[in-house]
């Protein structure tokens, strides 16, 4: 799982290291909203199908939401982790912060002279927790 959001932030970043035209973190910014609405557009009306044949009252929580809220929570309450059916989606709210973190590091390192130290800051940083 580490290494898919290392790759993620890397392909994320390159475009703007490879041009340094500020349009491609504002550009990234808005667009991964976008990109990771997606697969939630997609897994809500899953769940709202499996809530309707459910006998088991698996789904319960869906069923009780009108379809402004079930809208809602597809749209804002998914990146807050709100709402009791998003379990496939966990890792979407996640992406999306970090995201826009790493396109703020790489503005702020873009312009620093000795950026391999803030990478290692940062490396020291995430892996602070494993030693």
């Amino acid at each position: 799982m580490d290494i898919f959001f290392i790759l993620s932030g890397f392909v994320l970043t390159i475009g703007y290291f490879k041009k340094r035209d500020v349009k491609a973190i504002i550009g990234g910014t808005v667009k991964r909203y976008a990109r990771l609405l997606i697969p939630v557009i997609a897994i809500f009306p899953l769940y709202l199908i499996c809530a309707i044949l459910d006998k088991d009252e698996i789904y319960a929580g869906c069923l009780k939401r009108n379809l402004i809220e079930f809208l809602l929570d597809m749209f804002f309450g998914t990146w807050q982790n709100q709402g009791g059916y998003t379990y496939a989606s966990w890792t979407l709210p996640h992406e999306l912060i970090c995201s826009y973190f790493v396109f703020q590091l790489a503005f702020i390192i873009s312009n620093i002279n000795h950026r391999w130290i803030a990478y290692l800051s940062v490396f020291l940083f995430l892996l602070h927790p494993l030693i």
